[in-house]
């Protein structure tokens, strides 16, 4: 099962069944002088003193001309001395806005105290004193909204409750245990606790929740959902098959359900049953466009070219089209029609695929019909899509740096910096360049200028700690950008190499090792690959380096870095090439 459809799908369905559309998110996304609907409930009228009159009205005046600041001080001051319900919710609404918890905490608790029937004000208090941490003040404003009506959306209170640090995370489990201990029947509850359990990592006891809605009969299509992707987590596919199955036969027609169900199928091999499923949806839905495209995506994957063609065209003409023709491309390139995909990804407009359209054509143009004329292409799109110059250089750049044209390639990059002297994925391209032509300064200097811009970058600090690590002498120094490109994000493959490669070159080897085979379980590169192999070579481990260096040139048998660092212990490449050819040939044969 493709995790990735999993977290895209329960993002939408998850929330959703929490109870939908709800006030409290509706309500935040409105200016800050707003009043909520219930907020503008009539309120008794009451006379206030001169000096409240006055700090109101600065409040008014001040919301009115977006003074935001000053009209929370002189709401929320207000607020506490008169305990007037409408005030304290005019304060509690204007400082969610601001993002300032507190002070929306402590409006909307005096809210809800006094307007005890308001189940916006309970909810909104209990979101609040969860952001600041504060969980028993959060479940006293559940429970009291849950005396009201079992019906409360709890959304706002999931997505806050996600966010908690780890130290709070059991509390405020304990919190939705004591509810549920009052209301043991709840559904949006038990739901939720459920979702926690999954964002703090507690798989099977997440499992047991939703299964505690199995038991009571109360499944609906997002709990089967959710049911399914922690089978999926826990890889039991068999058992995320069979949930998303009963889930379609007792809500058969529901999309996301059977979208999902369609993709289980067809990753099972299951191609027959998985295009009923699609064509059953497409039955039910003949005009939803989500559900045409991904129903074509899916018969694309299954083989079913002609009928994948079919259902992407019939959304070329609709809010879907870039999406539509850039599928196509995709779909004629994969038959080699590369007329068919070259136009296809020219019509592709203004939008997150532009690019990779025009990359992706250029790149057809070019192993078709030569670099040149590919070139000729991209200058050709400057004058229909002038706003993307920069890019349309540094592809034409990037496809000059692959074909060891370098200086040409370096002449385009600077003419790109040029117009767009600190866009970093300009900089990066001639860093790269300056790489292969061994001019480590330059490619110091702008690779520097990245992080200077953004010290968070993790691919500029990588990319600069690996090239120190395996071209200077500066290994400490390598060693700190490294370990600030792994603490933003420790799970790129392509860090984690590089990490294990600079201990390797510190001499801790048996901490490189770990790391490089962890690199190379998550991504099968060919230089990962050659870095592994080096370091189970040293140690004398020779058998377990040629295992992993044959397995890298099986899958990449013009790996430059891995031929380089087999030739530099002395292995015949080319016997070892052979070896891996005659061992897929008899697998084929087998």
């Amino acid at each position: 099962m493709k995790l990735l459809l999993w977290i895209a799908i329960i993002s939408v369905s998850g929330c959703a069944s929490l109870g939908g559309k709800t006030t409290e998110t509706d309500n935040q996304q409105k200016t800050a002088s707003s009043v909520s609907p219930q907020e503008s409930k009539d309120y008794p009228t009451r006379p206030f003193e001169t000096d409240t009159l006055y700090n109101l009205l600065v409040a008014e005046i001040a919301g009115q001309r977006s003074q935001y600041d000053l009209a929370l001080e002189h709401y929320l001051i207000e607020a506490k001395n008169t305990q007037d319900p409408w005030v304290a919710a005019r304060a509690s609404r204007i400082a969610q806005y601001l993002n300032e918890p507190q002070a929306a905490a402590e409006a909307a608790d005096i809210w809800r105290k006094t307007d005890k029937k308001n189940i916006h004000a309970h909810v909104t208090a209990a979101t609040n004193w969860l952001k600041q941490h504060q969980i028993p003040n959060a479940i006293s404003a559940l429970k009291d909204a849950l005396a009201i009506t079992d019906s409360i959306s709890l959304e706002q209170v999931y997505l806050t409750g996600k966010e908690l640090p780890q130290a709070f995370q059991q509390p405020m489990l304990d919190g939705i245990d004591e509810l549920l201990a009052i209301y043991p029947k709840h559904i949006r509850l038990h739901f939720t606790k459920a979702l926690l359990l999954d964002d703090y990592n507690r798989n099977e006891e997440a499992i047991a929740a939703i299964k505690t809605l199995q038991q009571a009969g109360e499944m609906t299509p997002p709990h089967y959902i959710m049911l399914a992707k922690l089978y999926s987590k826990a890889n039991d596919e068999k058992a995320s098959l069979n949930t998303l199955s009963t889930g379609w036969n007792n809500y058969t027609g529901d999309k996301t359900l059977g979208l999902l169900y369609g993709q289980a199928l067809a990753d099972d091999k299951q191609t027959k049953a998985a295009v009923k499923v699609l064509d059953d949806l497409l039955e039910e839905h003949p005009s939803d466009d989500e559900v045409i495209l991904t129903s074509a995506l899916l018969k694309a994957e299954l083989g079913y070219f002609d009928e994948s063609e079919a259902l992407l065209l019939q959304t070329t003409d609709t809010k879907q089209k870039n999406n539509s023709w850039y599928f196509l491309g995709q779909l004629y390139e994969q038959q080699n029609k590369h007329e068919q995909a070259i136009h296809a990804y020219s019509q592709v407009g203004e939008g997150k695929n532009l690019i990779s359209a025009v990359t992706r054509a250029t790149t057809i143009i070019k192993d078709t019909q030569g670099l040149d004329l590919a070139r000729e292409y991209l200058r050709g799109l400057h004058q229909t899509i002038p706003d993307q110059t920069p890019r349309l250089i540094q592809i034409e750049a990037e496809f000059l740096r692959d074909a060891n044209e370098l200086s040409e390639a370096l002449t385009l990059y600077n003419e790109a910096l040029e117009l767009e002297p600190n866009d970093s994925n300009l900089l990066y391209g001639r860093a790269m360049v300056f790489d292969l032509s061994n001019d480590i300064v330059s490619m110091e200097a702008d690779l520097k200028t990245i992080i200077n811009n953004n010290p968070n970058n993790a691919i500029a600090l990588n990319a600069l700690g690996y090239t120190l690590a395996d071209k200077t002498d500066r290994l400490e120094e390598a060693k700190d950008y490294i370990e600030r490109a792994f603490t933003l994000n420790p799970k790129d493959p392509a860090i984690i190499d590089s990490l294990g490669w600079i201990y390797f070159r510190l001499g801790d080897v048996q901490k490189a090792e770990l790391l490089l085979a962890q690199a190379y379980t998550l991504f099968k590169d060919q230089e990962v690959a050659a870095h592994l192999g080096e370091v189970l070579w040293v140690q004398g481990k020779k058998e377990q380096a040629l295992k992993v260096w044959i397995d890298g040139l099986r899958r990449n048998p013009t790996g430059a870095k891995l031929i380089s660092t087999m030739k530099r212990f002395n292995i015949d490449v080319n016997l070892k090439k052979d070896e891996v050819d005659h061992a897929d040939q008899n697998e084929q044969n087998q």
